[in-house]
């Protein structure tokens, strides 16, 4: 894929059968330097609502217009600066949280991450490639998270999160585009769902799940477009 080519999306994202309100939000934020994909999944316990994520997404999208990120690291820095103004504002609260970048002068490819939302990559009709790891109760020592883990209640407890009584202490992967399509998503969709669940919500299917199960979906592939949806939970910051 070329990745200066123009961006396309579908987000799919349903409210949890036992949940109040739907806590997954996403955004993306595209100019002429960098694509920044940002995802969080809010703690259900966490009091705090999206007004924490917006703030956050705006943040990181005012540093990005003031500056020009060279490397990833600038990406970095611009996320923890963000990480303490929302400190500061809202003192309490918790998400996990992944920011996808793609530097276009650059080449450069990093996903910056700590909880439990997840990124893959996807050619239609095959499973999934998950690259990022989890930060869970199962694979506390930091390994790479196993089908086999999905059947432990620990799995439920994150270990690691954008947490505003802490530091914000992020895991970086890099990695190389192989597949046709991005795939982000929250734990309802890649934990709770199966492989057939997941491509018919890939497909369009709204998912049924007791948690918030959210998957956005990207390509660069200008033979296979995707509709660029806006739903209520994904803000969209696009400069020409």
């Amino acid at each position: 894929m070329n990745l200066n080519t123009p961006i396309s999306w579908r987000l799919i994202s349903n409210k949890g059968k036992t949940r109040e309100r739907n806590k997954d939000m996403f955004a993306l934020i595209l100019n002429e330097d960098a694509t920044l994909i940002i995802a969080f999944d809010i703690s259900t316990l966490s009091p705090t609502t999206t007004d924490m994520t917006e703030m956050f997404v705006s943040e990181v999208e005012s540093g990005l217009t003031r500056s020009s990120p060279s490397q990833v690291a600038d990406v970095e820095q611009l996320v923890h600066l963000a990480f303490d103004k929302v400190k500061s504002e809202f003192k309490v609260g918790k998400a996990s949280i992944l920011v996808f970048c793609v530097l276009h002068n650059q080449a450069a490819i990093a996903c910056l991450h700590a909880g439990d939302v997840r990124l893959g990559q996807y050619s239609e009709d095959a499973e999934i490639q998950w690259v990022t790891n989890v930060h869970t109760g199962s694979n506390p020592l930091g390994q790479f998270f196993e089908d086999s883990m999905l059947q432990d209640e620990s799995r439920h407890v994150v270990t690691r999160c954008l947490n505003l009584q802490r530091n914000l202490n992020l895991e970086k992967t890099e990695f190389e585009i192989t597949e046709s399509q991005i795939i982000i998503a929250s734990d309802g969709f890649w934990a709770e769902c199966s492989n057939e669940e997941q491509q018919s919500i890939i497909q369009g299917k709204q998912p049924s799940t007791e948690d918030d199960c959210s998957v956005l979906v990207l390509t660069w592939n200008k033979e296979n477009t995707l509709p660029n949806n806006h739903a209520d939970n994904l803000i969209v910051k696009q400069f020409q």
